[in-house]
């Protein structure tokens, strides 16, 4: 279900050059600034990568919006009618 922010997550980790360090219960990564970050691995809750994703961006200090794939499908078919 929400599979597609588990892969924007990890991303995100690693374009900042964040490595992961440990694998068991949950996904621990490091920075090169030595700060860790830890993620779940087999979350229970639907909401868990959704809320991992927001706190990943507070603890990076980026402050813009991430699109779902549905806002980009509205835009490709608003580009698409202008087309024609």
């Amino acid at each position: 279900m929400s599979d597609w922010r588990k892969r924007l997550v990890l991303r995100i980790i690693h374009e900042n050059g964040g490595r992961l360090v440990r694998r068991k219960r949950h996904l621990v990564f490091r920075f090169p600034d030595g700060r860790k970050f830890v993620a779940p691995s087999t979350p229970s809750d639907l909401r868990a990568w959704r809320n991992s994703l927001s706190v990943l961006m507070r603890f990076l200090g980026v402050r813009q919006q991430v699109w779902s794939p549905q806002d980009a499908m509205k835009d490709k078919r608003i580009k698409r009618r202008k087309r024609l």
